[in-house]
């Protein structure tokens, strides 16, 4: 009885001293609160965590004063705790997957999160979070879903509204964020943020006019903000409306002579305005502000050079600077044209940094897109083979195996096509890329020609060795037939892309054309038939597609005893290079038209 006793004294005196150090760390918070010392507030919260090991509401605490410290990965450690201590608690779970987005692991965050949206306490900042994972995860409809869901449960939330705004602008859904500011109208507080982020979008897509159309409306708003009125003369300078421009960035500099940005335009603005005097001394300015900054250094030696000896800054061995780059520069000697071999290596260079760039937009943070850009092609093959295996019982039009059949039929066709819609919707989207002279829509085209074919190239490879495992068959065993039908198909689908740009230019009518267009060819381009099996009047017909010849080419590739008698190959390739310099020659004339903005 003794034992027990000293025990139970023993256990009470624990108590006393645990309950004494807690009382102990809390009054220190407490005055550490008071003074504002964020990285002492954060130690004694670690340890009052620490030593209330089972309290999730201290190790929640703990997680939030580390973070404000921005230690992310010990708060992550403790936000932890506190779930796993009570895997019901909403805001331990909040807590956790926006720590968790915070250091850069978004699927784990949508992991986190996921769970909290069958909590009753789901809230507009889960969907928030949730929306910012989806984003970083490349999942731009599932990021738009939930930014819409975030904005609706609280549409007074700032930045709720402006997050779903950009994921809309940069979509290219702008009905749908012109309609979202049109309803933000209504709140003030909302409405001139709105307006920016909606101009901002506009101006990426080449909309200069209703760009500066939305920032007026914002400034009508908020005339007092200076990122407001410094987007407008970038926009009043991209509408060539130099004394606009310069008149709003010298009442930014003349309100605030601090404000470099606005002082950087202006340099560029007096040179292409050929006010060189001016120019010098603002870009001296600079200098003298920030001595440190190369770039600033760079301008004021370009435009002294160019000045005082009327050299072309292109043509010395310093990095090219915009204000240098502008042609408003006066006084400069012809350039020295590049050599035959000097000018095709730049042109291969700026070719694999469009591939590079192209690659980086489509598959660059998320492996799986390009894991579908291999199996969509395949899923089509499967598709028709099942159905018309299953409607047909029979063998198909060629040899035994329905696989191969509309490999051979389908794979030209979605070449060309893709090579013709992406290279087209290049040039149409890209009129920010082709302000840089050195960069043509013929360019743009090209690049997206070459993922399409090395992508082609790895879908023959995985079908054809995975066809082979299976059935013994799935090879090119001529491959003298396929080179040359892989080529005419790419030269059909540029002079197809080039001319499809330039028909956009004049009527937006043509893009519905050429949908209706591409259906025709799908079904008349020998995917489902061979040419030798229809009817005479029916084969002369579809024998002026040259993709029937194309598709021919490819089957004999695969199918050793295939003839393909009505196939002419000289055909197909005289259209595709009539198509290929028609459509390059028009976009070529049209290079001005595509550079303008609209």
């Amino acid at each position: 009885m003794a034992d027990k006793g000293m025990e139970i004294a023993r256990i009470l005196s624990d108590s006393h001293k645990a309950r004494t150090q807690e009382a102990k760390l809390r009054k220190a918070i407490a005055g550490a609160q008071a003074t504002g010392d964020k990285q002492e507030i954060a130690g004694l919260w670690q340890a009052l965590a620490d030593h209330c090991a089972d309290n999730r509401i201290f190790q929640r605490q703990a997680a939030h004063a580390l973070s404000a410290i921005g230690d992310i990965a010990a708060a992550r450690d403790y936000a932890q705790r506190s779930l796993d201590l009570d895997p019901n608690d909403y805001l331990a779970r909040l807590l956790l997957g926006r720590l968790t987005l915070l250091g850069n692991d978004p699927r784990a965050a949508m992991a986190v999160l996921a769970p909290g949206f069958d909590h009753p306490d789901c809230s507009a900042e889960l969907y928030h979070l949730t929306s910012r994972a989806a984003l970083e995860l490349d999942e731009a409809d599932l990021a738009i879903e939930f930014a819409q869901k975030a904005w609706q449960r609280q549409p007074d939330r700032q930045a709720h509204a402006i997050h779903l705004l950009n994921l809309l602008g940069k979509n290219e859904r702008y009905a749908e964020a012109e309609a979202l500011v049109e309803i933000l109208q209504e709140k003030a507080d909302v409405a001139a943020s709105a307006l920016r982020s909606l101009s901002g979008h506009l101006m990426q897509a080449g909309d200069a006019t209703s760009a500066l159309r939305r920032i007026n409306a914002a400034l009508g708003r908020d005339s007092t903000n200076t990122d407001y009125k410094l987007h407008k003369a970038g926009i009043l300078r991209r509408l060539q409306r130099f004394p606009e421009a310069e008149n709003l960035l010298e009442q930014i500099v003349a309100q605030d002579p601090d404000h470099l940005r606005a002082r950087r335009m202006l340099v560029a603005l007096y040179a292409e305005t050929n006010r060189h005097d001016a120019a010098i001394q603002t870009a001296a300015g600079l200098v003298a502000a920030d001595p440190e900054n190369t770039e600033y250094r760079k301008n004021l030696h370009a435009l002294l050079t160019s000045q005082s000896n009327g050299v072309d800054r292109a043509s010395t061995d310093e990095e090219p600077d915009v204000a240098s780059l502008k042609t408003g520069i006066s006084n400069r000697p012809a350039r020295i044209p590049l050599s035959f071999g000097s000018a095709a290596q730049r042109k291969a260079q700026i070719l694999a940094a469009l591939v590079m760039r192209d690659i980086r937009t489509r598959y660059g943070r998320n492996r799986l897109s390009f894991v579908w850009a291999l199996l969509e092609p395949l899923a089509h093959v499967a598709v028709l083979a099942v159905v018309f295996w299953i409607t047909m019982r029979s063998d198909p039009p060629l040899g035994d195996n329905f696989l191969l059949f509309y490999f051979t039929g389908v794979q030209p066709f979605l070449l060309f096509s893709k090579i013709g819609g992406q290279g087209a919707a290049a040039v149409s989207g890209g009129r920010g890329i082709l302000q840089l002279s050195a960069i043509t829509p013929v360019d743009l085209i090209l690049s997206k020609a070459a993922v399409e074919l090395f992508i082609t190239g790895c879908v023959v490879i995985a079908f054809g060795m995975g066809l082979f495992v299976m059935t013994g068959q799935g090879l090119p065993v001529r491959p003298g037939y396929l080179f040359p039908a892989l080529g005419l198909s790419v030269c059909l689908g540029v002079g197809f892309a080039a001319t499809n740009a330039m028909l956009r230019e004049v009527s937006h009518a043509f893009a519905l054309f050429n949908i209706a267009l591409l259906r025709a060819l799908y079904f008349t381009s020998g995917v489902f038939f061979l040419p030798s099996a229809m009817p005479e009047n029916i084969r002369n017909t579809l024998l002026w597609n040259p993709l029937t010849h194309i598709g021919d080419m490819w089957r004999q590739a695969y199918y050793p005893l295939y003839d393909a008698p009505y196939t002419s190959p000289l055909y197909a390739g005289l259209f595709a290079l009539g198509l290929l310099t028609f459509g390059i020659c028009f976009a070529v004339l049209g290079t001005a038209k595509l550079r303008a903005i609209k």
